[in-house]
């Protein structure tokens, strides 16, 4: 009879420690998923700054290009710099755009 009740015992135990480990590994796989999601929201926040600023620098690169040939009034360069600047800001438009709608 006392091994019985021994057997009860640790079985109970056994039951009662399985039981905890089941809600510990509950709430950690609960609070991963939580880190997780806002790792990913941090990460998409990063990335659309990161092209916000791509975008920024290539304009305002090109916007210079094209004012410093605009100060030095020689028709040419205008007539080569012009179509050049215009393919630009397109690309970086449609570059952005796209990045954008993947992060996104």
């Amino acid at each position: 009879m006392a091994a019985t009740k021994t057997n009860t015992n640790t079985a109970a135990a056994a039951d009662e420690a399985a039981a905890k480990l089941k809600a510990l590994t509950e709430e950690t796989n609960a609070k991963l998923a939580e880190y997780a999601e806002q790792a990913a929201a941090e990460q998409k926040k990063a990335a659309l700054a990161a092209i916000e600023s791509y975008e920024d620098s290539v304009l305002k690169i090109v916007d210079s290009y094209e004012k410093a040939v605009a100060d030095a009034k020689i028709d040419w360069l205008k007539d080569i710099v012009t179509p050049q600047v215009e393919a630009t800001r397109e690309l970086t438009t449609a570059y952005v755009s796209a990045a954008r709608k993947l992060v996104n």
